[in-house]
């Protein structure tokens, strides 16, 4: 087994985990072994099923792609304890009672620490990456053993030494990149010296204007603050009354009418001389502001139409999620284009005419290479 390509630019990962060891059965398909990278972490399937004979990389190596990490032998098969051959059966007779303890997963097994003290996993774990000695933890939960509350309170204490935590993959390549930032990016540092008299005076003769105000900048005057703020509303307000409206171009009893805005207004007009020579009348509604947007008037002129739809050059419906977001409107179908290039006049013709044959609500043009 070799490791796979990682990705566009990636050449090589760092195994941080094998989950399975040598002699393991594996399946294919079957998470085998995660490799982090400088992008992702990954866990890597197995490629074929059979049996894990040998690893080649341990966990920490640096990897390239294409280097061999495993070897699976395809027509081996795992043993098993209980098969024949690999246990005397006279051991398994005169032992019986040692198949209760062989039933305890590791994780039980190892819940009581050398020092006594009962911890779970999850509770060993939070103290490991702490660095708290479980010995030095009073347990509260029942039998003196030390609840997630318990480790969490004794983390937050901090460490009873000092520890050396190791790096993480993540945190390793974090400061490394900072590190090639800091050599390969341009310093420059700026000083400008100004004169601060005007602070010593604001202090001797008080932080409070004639009309009470604090000046500060620790406090804030609600009052004021509020007051601005509705001040600038009133601003908005003032802006939109100057905006002009949307008005619908065409018939107002057309079959279809078609909303747009930005680029798209041009194509529009063409293709909706084109659907006129093929009988269908369309009106369209070019949307020329989105902010202040005149939410009543769009609503009033698209609850006339008989058939809405709305055409842009983006992937997500960028205008049709803000114009519900803002009138509760919801056209009746969509046309999206997201290719890098621009509507041509034949592909809002094609749409139209499927949508209102009720193939379907959402059309994506293919643009034509032209050769």
């Amino acid at each position: 087994m070799t490791l796979p390509s990682l990705g566009e630019s990636v050449t090589e990962g760092i195994i941080t985990q094998w989950f399975k060891k040598v002699g393991d059965a594996v399946v294919r398909d079957e998470p085998l072994f995660e490799v982090s990278t400088d992008k992702v972490d990954s866990e890597m399937p197995s490629p074929a099923a059979g049996v894990l004979v040998e690893i080649l990389a341990g966990e920490g190596d640096t990897v390239e792609t294409g280097s061999r990490v495993a070897v699976i032998d395809e027509n081996a098969q795992a043993q098993s304890p209980s098969e024949p051959g690999t246990a005397p059966s006279s051991t398994l007779a005169s032992t019986p009672t040692s198949t209760a303890p062989a039933r305890l997963t590791p994780d039980v097994a190892s819940a009581t620490t050398p020092s006594g003290v009962v911890v779970s996993p999850v509770v060993r774990r939070i103290l490991s990456d702490g660095g708290v000695e479980p010995s030095t933890v009073q347990g509260s939960g029942p039998g003196g053993s030390i609840t997630r509350r318990d480790a969490e309170r004794a983390v937050l204490n901090g460490p009873t030494e000092e520890v050396v935590v190791p790096l993480s993959n993540g945190r390793r390549r974090m400061g490394q990149h900072m590190s090639v930032s800091t050599q390969s990016t341009p310093h420059g540092f700026a000083a400008i010296e100004i004169d601060g008299t005007i602070f010593g005076e604001l202090e001797r003769v008080g932080r409070t204007t004639r009309d009470g105000v604090l000046i500060s900048d620790e406090y804030t005057n609600v009052t004021k603050r509020r007051a601005m703020m509705e001040k600038r509303q009133r601003k908005v307000a003032g802006i939109e009354a100057s905006v002009p409206k949307p008005r619908l171009e065409g018939p107002p009893d057309a079959d279809v009418t078609l909303i747009g805005w930005g680029s798209t207004d041009g194509t529009i007009r063409e293709a909706r001389e084109m659907l006129a020579e093929q009988g269908i009348s369309t009106n369209q509604l070019q949307i020329r502001y989105l902010v202040p947007l005149h939410g009543d008037a769009i609503v009033d002129i698209l609850g006339k139409a008989k058939h809405t739809i709305i055409i842009e050059n983006n992937l997500s419906g960028q205008f049709a999620r803000y114009l519900r977001s803002e009138t509760s409107f919801v056209a009746n179908g969509h046309i999206r284009k997201y290719d890098g290039e621009p509507f041509m006049p034949h592909h809002i013709v094609k749409a139209v005419r499927e949508q209102l044959a009720g193939r379907t609500t959402l059309s994506v043009p293919t643009h034509e290479v032209m050769v």
